[in-house]
């Protein structure tokens, strides 16, 4: 009789100690589920926080105001964290001509290669050569922007959008820094990017450099002045880019 209740005994105290073991297990999951749990709220919320940072700072940025982008920088904030529309600070500063905080952000460890714009469509320096934003862009070479940098290979650069829009002051910086001045975009070289928009003054600038004056150059100089023909300023323009043109390929 002892023995059987010694045995019914060890049986009780297995199935307590599976007991105890499993119960033991099912808090440490727990625990570890909590912690877990715990972990992605906290990354919830700084996410969060970063957002709310971010926006704050993109606001502050294309507004102008460096009191409070020099705060948010210094608060945390990334200098090139994207807001919900996926716009960064440098990118709206750029947009709204806040040539100041560009410095500032810039400054700040701000990339100058970012894709800017609602569709990421180009890049800072490209952006202001584009726009004739000659002290922007003398400050985004200054920080290290790629003279000849672009979104894909293919597409034309800092030098053909200063080219075609007769920005000669950009244009002059470019080279300076080592721009192409053979490089292409669209199967066109700056040379003939400024023949197409008819740019006497940036034609003279890259002939003067010894850009190849080809063929293709002055045959897009004659289509583009055709489709100006009856606006007598810019059909000067053309005549007189034709000419350097003519002269340059004897």
């Amino acid at each position: 009789m002892g023995e059987a209740r010694r045995q019914d005994v060890g049986i009780v105290g297995d199935e307590c100690g599976g007991v105890a073991e499993q119960t033991l297990d099912d808090h440490c999951m727990d625990m570890a589920a909590a912690r877990a749990k715990a972990g992605a709220l906290v990354a919830v919320w700084r996410t969060m926080r970063d957002m709310g940072g971010t926006a704050e700072l993109v606001e502050a940025a294309g507004s102008g105001d460096l009191e409070r982008v020099t705060g948010l920088l210094g608060g945390g904030s990334p200098v090139d964290g994207r807001d919900e529309e996926h716009r960064t600070a440098l990118d709206r500063a750029l947009w709204a001509g806040q040539h100041e905080a560009v410095r500032l952000l810039l400054a700040a460890g701000a990339n100058t290669e970012q894709p800017i714009g609602q569709y990421a469509e180009t890049l800072p320096l490209r952006f202001t050569a584009e726009r004739g934003m000659q002290a922007t862009a003398r400050i985004l070479l200054e920080a290290g922007a790629e003279p000849d940098g672009r979104l894909c290979e293919g597409r034309a650069t800092a030098l053909m959008m200063a080219a075609t829009e007769g920005h000669e002051g950009i244009a002059q910086m470019l080279l300076d820094h080592g721009a192409g001045l053979e490089s292409v975009g669209r199967d066109q070289t700056p040379l003939e990017w400024a023949a197409f928009g008819g740019r006497p003054t940036t034609v003279r600038l890259l002939l003067d450099h010894g850009a190849a004056c080809t063929a293709e150059a002055l045959a897009e100089a004659h289509r583009s002045a055709d489709r100006w023909k009856h606006t007598p300023e810019r059909q000067a323009e053309y005549t007189a880019t034709i000419s350097m043109l003519l002269a340059a390929g004897k």
